[in-house]
């Protein structure tokens, strides 16, 4: 109230504090002397109000603000706060605005009422506003309840930035997916192709909304035996197309309950199951009616329910147990030692399981195990195997009328559609399914004629071609059973392959073969006359090959000697190179002696 402001003062208080740790964080710090706070009691006059404290510093209250912001709104509807958001959101608004071609208008009204709503959550602080104005701003509590109600599975395709806060809003909605989109959106397809597998593959069984005093529990049997027991929901994982997964719920009245109805719907499936539940509140079990009719004469009725003889068992003691416990009565109800219970479709009576009744009329459970249905069955043109003119469905397979077949019967079982001109079915090269021809090896549809892929059959077949026509070749003693398959005739088919091949005898033989209908059966024309080589001349080789060797030699004697011939040249203007380079020096023979001898007298004077 005015006059006790201590609840507003405590969330002021609080308010505060998440202020203070945010700006810590970010390294700001508070200016005490502009920042003011200001409190508006019913009376005029500011009365009693404690201060507050921020980092430290104290924030006196003031009865008079000198900049604030207020949009008064009497009526307290957020008109003005939500056009005030719109106004500051201009930029955001107009980013919205490039939607339009892509969106109705509807879902572009959505965008933006989210925009504003963002701004509204985020950004502003309503004290004491009723709860009625926000009601427009869902929760996510909210959000899984619109969802569920709708049947939608949400995938989130968002940015690198924001990611983390998807995925764990993910986690928080059943049946729900998030992806990493690029900044070009490319891997847009891939990404939803992936978050459809992974949720078309998660089976969810969940309940609808039931009193305090109804428990519910999941026993889920799931692939690969992977089993969870008393569950608040039935779950498994990695379930594909014909994948058997068996949910056993259990129902616990703590209390009386009369008509009460609830429904159980796999998340994300149009299909539901109705299950009514009413207990018995009074029950006069005191009195035992012994051996009534209604238990077989093998037991008592007590508190409605018979009370079987030893040895007897069953609703109305009617299964004669020779010996055998429950359990090993209920041990050839379950299929391959599955510890379900007749398929969990119907009831093992005696050793025996009796199926479940269904309330669709056409619908109908059957088998040693009650593991067959006649509606289980693939669907043509909407309708189970095609309607009962094409088929009918038999323990999930569906039995065809002989003019039809296929898994759905939608294909007829005549072969008239894949006959070629001569009548042969996809002409001998195939098989005729669903009125389609399924060709062998590279062969073409719609008839097998053409195989673009296909090596040319001439050189295969050049040994039977020369025995057929011209009586020669390897297969000359045998032509008949190792050519079974070729056949010589006299006119050329249209579009033959044109042939021309060397034979055993290097002649060149020239034909034409068409493909008949068949693995290698061909019809082939041929010229009766082979491009064979002339014979070789022996004389004119021999004399070709002396002249050849004697040339060979006279050659190889005239470039030695004209070799020789510059070897020589080369060495004598050397020599005289060197002889124009010598020089001589003058000087007496040593051997020679003159022919005058002078004595000089060491005694004559002169005179």
């Amino acid at each position: 109230t005015p006059n006790q402001p201590s609840d507003e003062l405590n969330v002021m208080s609080r308010c505060l504090e998440v202020v203070q740790i945010w700006m810590g964080r970010n390294r700001l710090q508070l200016n005490p002397t502009k920042t003011e706070w200001l409190y508006v009691p019913a009376s005029r006059v500011v009365q009693n109000i404690p201060s507050l404290a921020m980092g430290g510093e104290i924030l006196p209250p003031i009865d008079r603000a000198h900049k604030l912001s207020v949009l008064l709104d009497s009526q307290l509807s957020l008109e003005k706060q939500v056009g005030a958001v719109a106004r500051g959101a201009f930029a955001q608004l107009c980013l919205v605005r490039q939607l339009r071609p892509y969106l109705d208008r509807d879902a572009l009204r959505t965008v933006t009422h989210v925009l504003v709503t963002s701004c509204l959550d985020c950004n502003a602080l309503y004290m004491g506003l009723p709860h009625a104005p926000f009601l427009d701003y869902p929760s996510v509590g909210q959000l899984i309840q619109k969802l569920k109600e709708n049947n939608i599975q949400p995938i989130f395709a968002v940015t690198k930035k924001v990611y983390n806060t998807y995925e764990k809003l993910s986690k928080m909605i059943p049946k729900s997916a998030v992806g990493e989109l690029q900044e070009n959106s490319n891997n847009i397809i891939q990404l939803i192709q992936r978050a459809y597998d992974d949720l078309s593959s998660k089976i969810i069984l969940e309940h609808s909304s039931v009193p305090s005093s109804i428990k519910i529990s999941y026993d889920s049997f799931c692939l690969n035996q992977v089993h969870t027991k008393n569950q608040p929901i039935g779950e498994c994982d990695n379930v594909k197309i014909k994948d058997k997964i068996t949910f056993q719920v259990q129902i616990t009245a703590t209390s009386c309950v009369e008509n009460l109805t609830l429904t159980l719907q796999p998340l994300g499936f149009t299909d539901f199951t109705t299950v009514h539940i009413h207990s018995r509140c009074n029950c006069e079990c005191d009195e035992e009616l012994p051996n009534k009719s209604d238990c077989n004469g093998q037991g008592n009725i007590n508190c409605g329910i018979c009370r079987c003889n030893a040895g007897y068992v069953g609703k109305n003691c009617d299964c004669k147990t020779g010996g055998k416990t429950r359990k090993e009565l209920e041990k050839s109800c379950r299929k391959d030692n599955s510890s379900v219970i007749c398929s969990g479709l119907g009831d093992c009576v005696c050793g025996q399981c009796i199926c479940h009744t269904t309330a669709d009329s056409q619908k109908h459970i059957y088998g040693a195990f009650c593991e067959c249905d006649n509606m289980n069955c693939e669907l043509y043109n909407d309708e189970v195997c095609g309607g009962k003119i094409r088929g009918t469905c038999d323990c999930g397979k569906c039995k065809c009328d002989p003019k039809y077949d296929g898994t759905a019967c939608q294909c007829l079982a005549s072969t008239e559609k894949c006959q070629n001109d001569n009548g042969n079915v996809c002409s001998l090269r195939g098989q005729c399914q669903c009125n389609t021809c399924k060709c062998n090896g590279n062969y073409q549809p719609p008839f097998c004629k053409e195989c673009p892929g296909c090596t040319s059959p001439c050189d295969r077949h050049i040994s039977c071609v020369e025995c057929l026509a011209f009586g020669t070749g390897p297969f000359e003693k045998n032509c008949s059973d190792s050519c079974s398959n070729i056949t010589v005739v006299n006119k050329i088919r249209p579009k033959s392959t044109v042939c021309k091949e060397k034979d055993s005898q290097n002649c060149w033989i020239s034909y034409t073969m068409f493909q008949n209908d068949g693995e290698e059966h061909y019809s082939i024309t041929f010229n009766p006359k082979r491009e064979c080589p002339q014979p070789p001349n022996i004389a004119a080789i021999v004399g070709g090959t002396i002249a050849g060797v004697a040339l060979i030699g006279l050659l190889l004697l005239l470039a030695w000697r004209l070799v020789a011939e510059l070897i020589d040249r080369r060495e004598y203007q050397r020599f005289e190179k060197e002889k124009s380079k010598a020089k001589w020096n003058e000087a007496d023979n040593p051997l020679f002696k003159s022919a005058t001898t002078t004595v000089v007298n060491p005694r004559f004077n002169g005179q």
